[in-house]
C-alpha cells in the first residue's frame, strides 16, 4: 500500500500573484486565502483609490465632474468582500464576522455624524430663528462646529474598530485542513 503524498509548502504569493489570484476568484466567497493574499490586495485597493482619485481630480477640473473614484470603489467591493470572506475562513471564522464589522464602522460613524448636524442646526435655529433658511443655517458657524465635532468623534469610535479589524485580519490562518476548506499554503495533503 502506498503512502499518501504529504503536503508541499507552496511558494509565497507575490504581489501580482495575489491581484491575479482576487480577480480570478472575484466573487468566489468559499474557501481560504492567505495572509499575503488579502494584504496584497488592500494595498492593490489603497494604491489605486489613490491613483483613481487623482485622475479624477484632473477630470474634475477639466470636465466639471468625475465618477471615476465611485466607479473604482463599486468595481472593487465584491472581489474585496470575496477576499476578506476567504481570509475569514483562513482563521476559521465565518465570512458572515465582516458584516457586522463594516455595520458598527458604519453605525459609529452615521450615528455621530448625524448627531453632530442635528445638534448643529438645532443651535444654528435657536440662534437665528426665523432669519434664515435651511440652506443658510448649514453655514453658520454653530452647524460647522457641531459637525465638526461630530466628525472627530466618529473618528474617536471607529478607529478601535478598525485598529481591531487590522488585528483580527493579521492572525496567522489555521494549520491544516478546516471546515472551509486546505490550508492554501500547501499544495497535497492526505
Amino acid at each position: 500500500m502506498r503512502n499518501a503524498p504529504s503536503p508541499r509548502r507552496q511558494p509565497e504569493m507575490s504581489f501580482w500573484g495575489a491581484i491575479s489570484q482576487c480577480l480570478r476568484e472575484y466573487a468566489s466567497f468559499s474557501g481560504r486565502a492567505t495572509r499575503r493574499e488579502f494584504w496584497w490586495w488592500v494595498l492593490a485597493i489603497i494604491a489605486g483609490y489613490f491613483a483613481v482619485s487623482a485622475v479624477s481630480i484632473v477630470a474634475s477640473l477639466l470636465i466639471g465632474f468625475s465618477l471615476l473614484t465611485e466607479i473604482f470603489l463599486l468595481v472593487v467591493a465584491l472581489p474585496t468582500m470575496a477576499v476578506t470572506s476567504r481570509r475569514l475562513h483562513d482563521i476559521n471564522r465565518s465570512g458572515w464576522w465582516q458584516l457586522a464589522w463594516y455595520t458598527l464602522v458604519a453605525l459609529a460613524a452615521a450615528l455621530s455624524i448625524g448627531i453632530g448636524s442635528w445638534i448643529g442646526l438645532l443651535r444654528a435655529k435657536e440662534k437665528y430663528w426665523g432669519v434664515m433658511e435651511f440652506e443658510d443655517a448649514i453655514r453658520t458657524p454653530e452647524f460647522l462646529i457641531s459637525l465638526t465635532m461630530g466628525i472627530v468623534i466618529a473618528i474617536v469610535l471607529c478607529a478601535p474598530l478598525v485598529i481591531g479589524g487590522i488585528i483580527f485580519m493579521a492572525r496567522e490562518g489555521q494549520s491544516g485542513p478546516n471546515h472551509f476548506g486546505f490550508d492554501p499554503r500547501f499544495t497535497g495533503g492526505p
